[in-house]
């Protein structure tokens, strides 16, 4: 098992260095010949990785490494977030023609991460608080499950990507009474978007509570180059906005498909079909912006019954990602993990 002390040994043909932004468009062809081993098109584009790695706080040059063979292509690639240093979460990649015969490298890229994590929790984590190391891979990738493993991590929870292909126009929903559905427009306050949601994602498992200023800072960073005016839907009661539904009319190299990023209702206004009125209207407004499918993310065991929602609307699970997980360091859990109250809708 890897431990923290661990030195990194990559495969011997491999030249490792930080990423910088010129390699974004070769790590973007990494991720599709990977991606393309389980799914038939990358949920990703350029200017997602462009946006990740530009973000304010994010250290390029300490939290990737990009891995060239002797011929001088990109295989390998490894990127650390530590913007919530309590979960620092990895996202490792080697390239499928070097599956059966590197067996060096990823686990040398954990290794890295894990020390990353660990070099910075003394100033960025109170003593008392649990560190959880934490990756995703597709529940297909048995190779890479496997690799994890052998580096200490256990499987804890399951997400899953769902979606709907329109073969018609999609049916609007009736209304709910009180509530207003509207696409947001250039004079909506994204203060008052980020607030609402934000309210509506504590009841998220393994939300974790961050200052509204630098929630609000990185929610701008992510949004500015690729919101779409209309794309946007906002439930009001009044003036208040009670639930939102944050769309693009694009999901990386599916050109068929629009993506529901985060369709979230505050506690208080659950269980009245606002939910449900949203992601149908979601439906509407990206088959109107030329899309014949939509897709989003959930978690399998969601704790406000997301699942079942989006199942009663016609949505299939498309592809299935398990977490790993390995405990740094013992402490209070500072995440979500269970819903007191009422459940989604």
């Amino acid at each position: 098992m890897i431990s923290l002390n661990s030195v990194a040994t990559f495969a011997p043909d491999l030249t490792v260095r930080p990423a910088t932004l010129e390699d974004a468009p070769a790590v973007l062809a990494l991720l599709e010949a990977y991606a393309l081993k389980f799914v038939n098109a990358l949920e990703e584009d350029l200017t997602e990785i462009i946006t990740e790695w530009t973000e304010p706080g994010f250290d390029l040059t300490e939290n990737t490494r990009v891995g060239f063979d002797a011929k001088g292509a990109l295989v390998t690639y490894g990127i650390i977030y530590l913007d919530r240093p309590m979960v620092p979460m990895i996202d490792l990649y080697l390239h499928p023609a070097r599956w059966e015969t590197d067996t060096q490298t990823e686990p040398a890229l954990i290794a890295w991460a894990m020390r990353r994590a660990e070099a910075v929790m003394p100033s960025s984590v109170p003593e008392e608080m649990r560190v959880a190391f934490s990756a995703w891979t597709y529940a297909d990738d048995v190779r890479y499950r496997t690799v994890l493993a052998n580096a200490g991590m256990i499987d804890k929870r399951v997400s899953l990507g769902m979606r709907i292909d329109f073969d018609a126009p999609p049916t609007a929903p009736a209304p709910v009474p009180g509530i207003t559905i509207r696409a947001a427009d250039e004079n909506d306050d994204w203060r008052a978007v980020v607030a609402a949601y934000s309210d509506a994602w504590r009841d998220h498992r393994g939300y974790i509570e961050r200052p509204f200023e630098e929630r609000f800072a990185q929610f701008v960073h992510e949004w500015e180059p690729i919101y779409v005016p209309g794309a946007w839907l906002l439930a009001l009661d009044g003036d208040t906005i009670v639930g939102t539904s944050l769309c693009t009319p694009t999901n990386g190299e599916d050109k068929a498909a629009g993506s529901i990023y985060t369709l979230a209702v505050r506690r208080a206004y659950r269980r009245r079909g606002i939910a449900r009125a949203l992601l149908l209207s979601s439906f509407v407004m990206l088959y109107g912006m030329g899309r014949t499918a939509a897709v989003l993310g959930v978690d399998a065991a969601s704790l406000t019954g997301a699942t079942h929602l989006y199942e009663g609307a016609g949505m299939h699970v498309s592809v299935s990602y398990v977490q790993y997980e390995r405990e740094l360091r013992a402490g209070i859990d500072p995440t979500v993990q269970s819903l007191e109250g009422d459940g989604a809708g």
